[in-house]
């Protein structure tokens, strides 16, 4: 016997909608799929947001990395140990420290140095980082060298087609065993080491950071921001706090009643006698030329000494 599916699909789809009406009322009623709004907070074992591959060696089999690193790092401090001892203050260094009426806090593992001292019911307090070393401005090259290249490509540009430079002249290729130095004939080279042999010497020298607090009872505090390159003190702002607190503050409450105060006016922009007189205020309280030439080398001393003592931490961190 035919089915009543069978029978609904032979009837001719002319046939009105009326007609195939009881036929369809006489079939089964399917329940329709409702979408469940809720779904199992269980998250699906099968899924996860990344994959891990565990490793299939013990972590100190075969790790060739690690003892390389080790070893770099020994022969690191091999090196830094053929060096002048880093134990003792340089020359300059004590000579000024046994002079000065300052005194020298310095903690091992810290950035910053403090410079301190008292003049009548004045405290000083001045305040230099070993990250000046880090914030040293890259040295601009020399335009003259730009419109040599610049002449260069245009003698390139010119030649004739298919006539080729000699390999020796410059833009062409370069022999790359052969050091730029030895490029120049013994006489330049001479007149280069007159012109230039101090400057080499000397070494290249970059601003530092130095912050100068005065405080005195009840009258506040001055604060001045400075910098110090080849032995001069270049004053940036003198700043004045009614509270001595707010030169240094140390908690969120202190920090937020300074914002707002009205500190002084760009150092520049002051009439140059104030200025002199002021860098004459800070001279007699002992901030002059000779702290300046100080700071630097004490720097350097103490930049060095913090990177022993890093290599060190490395080397027993990584030892296996």
């Amino acid at each position: 016997m035919m089915s009543l599916r069978s029978f609904a699909r032979a009837v001719p789809r002319t046939v009105s909608r009326a007609t195939l009406q009881p036929a369809r009322s006489q079939l089964p009623v399917r329940p329709l799929a409702v979408p469940k709004m809720w779904k199992p907070t269980r998250p699906s074992a099968f899924i996860s947001a990344f994959h891990t591959i565990p490793s299939r060696r013990a972590p100190q089999e075969g790790d060739n990395v690690t003892q390389e690193l080790h070893a770099k790092l020994c022969s690191e401090l091999e090196l830094e140990a053929q060096m002048p001892e880093t134990d003792k203050y340089p020359e300059g260094v004590q000579d000024y420290l046994d002079q000065s009426e300052y005194t020298l806090q310095d903690l091992p593992g810290k950035e910053e140095i403090v410079l301190t001292r008292q003049y009548g019911d004045e405290t000083i307090k001045i305040t230099f980082s070993i990250a000046s070393l880090q914030d040293m401005p890259e040295e601009p090259e020399d335009p003259a060298y730009d419109d040599e290249e610049m002449d260069e490509t245009m003698k390139d540009a010119q030649a004739p087609p298919g006539q080729k430079r000699p390999v020796n002249a410059r833009g062409g290729k370069e022999n790359p065993d052969v050091a730029p130095e030895d490029k120049v004939s013994p006489a330049d080279q001479e007149d280069m080491n007159e012109e230039y042999g101090d400057e080499f010497d000397q070494g290249q020298s970059f601003p530092i950071g130095l912050t100068i607090n005065i405080t005195r009872p009840n009258k506040g505090a001055i604060s001045v921001a400075a910098s110090t390159s080849n032995g001069a003190l270049t004053v940036d702002n003198v700043f004045f706090y009614p509270d001595a607190n707010m030169a240094e503050p140390k908690d969120a409450e202190t920090v937020f009643s300074r914002q707002g105060i009205y500190a002084g006016p760009p150092f520049g922009t002051l009439d140059e006698d104030l200025q002199s007189l002021i860098e004459q205020y800070l001279e007699e309280r002992g901030i002059d030329a000779h702290m300046m030439l100080f700071v630097p080398e004490y720097i350097d001393y103490k930049e060095n000494r913090e990177y022993l003592q890093w290599l060190e931490n490395m080397k027993n961190f990584v030892q296996p």
